[in-house]
């Protein structure tokens, strides 16, 4: 207890106790050189250096690597996304190591933090992107494309006249009558990614009958210019 109370008033730098080695080594290396090890003071000096320089030696081995070790591992997790992870330190030692410590710690909340406000500000996003697609007049289609499905809002299952308001791509692309549909969506999607609209066959799973559907497509793109959503509004269902 007194030995960290001490190092808790006494800041111990990584940076003094690598010159303290090399001082070391070099009074041992004058001694060894200008003294004789049998004889003279030598013959006490060098084992209590020798004995100084590898206890010092030892402790910077072990602080340094250990703290890589678990830096490492810190990385490992931050870039698993999982932002609530930080550096343990010993607390009681104040060195480049744990000034370093703190400030990755702070860097890591900020993160957190940041995230957090950034899932918020998405869920609040995507819950007022859902509720103004479900409580819309007009029939609407949204296409996610990473999910690779269509969903269909109220007003477009009573215009299909249909119960169930989701379905996958391959199931849309299985029926015949939605070949030029289905090709007409991927490559506005994938390819041209603007604002257009087309006329096309529209029969889905559940029905034997397809549908002559007018559509305007309008994409919803992220941060690299990808199409992400796609809104289909249909009209003049026929």
């Amino acid at each position: 207890m007194m030995f960290k109370g001490y190092l808790l008033k006494c800041t111990i730098k990584i940076w003094q106790l690598w010159i303290v080695l090399l001082i070391l080594s070099f009074t041992g290396y004058i001694v060894c050189l200008f003294d004789s090890f049998d004889t003279g003071p030598g013959k006490k000096i060098i084992p209590f250096l020798f004995i100084l320089t590898i206890a010092i030696w030892i402790y910077l081995s072990v602080r340094v690597f250990r703290y890589v070790i678990r830096l490492r591992h810190f990385f490992r997790r931050l870039l698993a996304n999982d932002y609530s992870c930080g550096v343990k330190d010993i607390h009681w030692i104040k060195d480049e190591i744990s000034e370093l410590t703190s400030l990755i710690n702070k860097s890591a909340d900020q993160i957190r933090k940041y995230d957090d406000l950034r899932a918020d500000r998405t869920g609040l996003s995507f819950r007022a992107m859902d509720s103004l697609f479900r409580n819309n007049a007009q029939p609407i289609i949204l296409a996610d494309m990473e999910k690779k499905h269509f969903r269909l809002n109220q007003n477009a299952l009573e215009l299909f006249d249909v119960r169930q308001d989701m379905y996958s791509f391959d199931a849309i692309e299985q029926q015949e009558p939605n070949e030029h549909f289905f090709k007409t969506f991927i490559v506005t999607a994938l390819k041209d990614a603007v604002v257009t609209e087309f006329s096309s066959m529209l029969q889905l799973p559940q029905k034997s009958n397809p549908k002559k559907v007018n559509f305007r497509f309008e994409p919803l793109k992220n941060n690299n210019e990808k199409v992400r959503i796609v809104f289909l509004y249909v009209r003049n269902g026929q």
